[in-house]
């Protein structure tokens, strides 16, 4: 008997498809097979789990893992280096619960908010910086990378002179085409930065979340210095490459879709549902939530065994027409635009920095048009080099002129 070979996850832009499009396997099999066996890159199996109702519940599931360290857990490359200690977004209740609690605090929306004229005196200054470069600028680097690696920086109390030290390390961090050992190095890196960091603060704290962490929750041991640094990593890579990235796909897809553009412009009063239009447009996290089944369980009518890798496909959760009427057009009018998107995740393990990130695109996107009305890429659409081999699908960089 002949053995069926497992096809992969498909990436954006597989089969000739435009990147922004959902890859057409992933439409097929959400239709055919909502739950099915794929190959993993760490080797075996996994399900794949594609349906926008399936995929919800199975986010929260407490049956599903998110310990990277269990047998069979689905990894994104055969050589996955550990995660450090205090990554929460790698824990189970209560250790997950405990480590959250202490940062949420800085990131509740009633927080947010003081931050927000902050937020907005940063775009406008980087938008004066970007106006007096030679055209064409980067948008990706001079731009949108920027303002939510300032914005991290003032919040966690980390030096903005000192970025390249995390962006380098970041962008190794997240290249899923690089040896293990090489992201191991990019981790032990930025491990150490922020070691020297958490002593730092704890003899001359200040106003921020760093110098928290480690006078009242490392001094008083109630959190290991070790799982500090791994918190702040996290939050640190994360708070500043998926702003970046949906700031420069957000912009990109408004540039391609002149129509809605002007809507957004001539209606600043859907600039929130645009915003969480575009997060479920855009392919986002493309290699899916990954756990693992701890005990045996049903998703969509499929037994899930114990010891079974789980991946859950949030870009093709997002265009499931069963939930999304036309899901591959963007539509900022939609009933509940957004609302039922899962581009921040669900359950236990949604995105702490989601009212962060909203503020920055909210005042980041229509202050970026209104400076710039000419705003155009500089290359064909065909010829932007994209970022596909990485955790989250984004570009190099994006040459635009105004």
């Amino acid at each position: 008997m002949t053995e069926t070979v497992l096809a992969p996850l498909p990436n954006p832009g597989d089969q000739g498809s435009c990147p922004f499009d959902l890859p057409p396997a992933l439409d097929r099999w959400r239709e055919e097979e909502p739950v099915r066996r794929i190959a993993v890159e760490s080797g075996g199996y996994a399900w794949l789990v594609t349906r926008h109702e399936d995929v919800r519940a199975a986010l929260a599931d407490g049956r599903l893992s998110a310990d990277r360290g269990l047998p069979g857990f689905p990894h994104l490359r055969a050589d996955e280096p550990p995660m450090p200690p205090g990554t929460f977004s790698q824990y189970d209740p209560p250790e997950h619960t405990g480590i959250r609690r202490m940062l949420a605090k800085a990131f509740m929306p009633k927080n947010v908010e003081k931050l927000r004229p902050l937020i907005r005196r940063t775009v406008e200054e980087l938008l004066d910086d970007m106006a007096a470069l030679p055209q064409p600028a980067d948008l990706y680097h001079d731009f949108a990378l920027r303002l939510p690696t300032l914005t991290m920086c003032e919040l966690l109390g980390v030096p903005f002179s000192d970025r390249e030290v995390f962006q380098e390390n970041t962008k190794k961090i997240l290249n899923l085409g690089l040896p293990g050992a090489e992201v191991a190095a990019a981790y032990g890196r930025l491990l150490a930065y922020l070691g020297d960091l958490i002593d730092a603060k704890a003899d001359e704290p200040g106003d921020d979340l760093v110098s928290e962490l480690a006078v009242a929750r490392v001094r008083t041991g109630e959190l290991s210095k070790a799982e500090a640094v791994g918190a702040i990593a996290l939050l640190l890579i994360a708070g500043h490459d998926t702003t970046a990235t949906s700031l420069t796909l957000g912009t990109l897809a408004l540039l391609r879709d002149p129509g809605r553009l002007s809507l957004l412009l001539t209606r600043p009063d859907l600039v929130p549902a645009a915003v969480e239009e575009l997060l479920r447009y855009l392919p986002g996290l493309h290699t899916g939530v990954r756990r693992i089944a701890t005990a045996d369980l049903e998703i969509g009518g499929q037994t899930v065994r114990a010891g079974e890798g789980v991946i859950m496909a949030l870009n093709a959760a997002n265009r499931d027409p069963r939930v999304f009427d036309r899901p591959g057009v963007l539509d900022f009018t939609r009933d509940r635009a957004g609302r039922n998107s899962l581009a921040w995740g669900h359950g236990i393990h949604n995105c702490l920095g989601q009212s962060l990130a909203r503020a920055q695109l909210q005042l980041a996107l229509p202050a970026l048009f209104d400076r710039f009305p000419g705003l155009r890429p500089a290359v064909p659409f065909e010829e932007i080099d994209f970022r596909e081999n990485a955790l989250f699908f984004s570009v190099q960089r994006l040459p635009v002129t105004w």
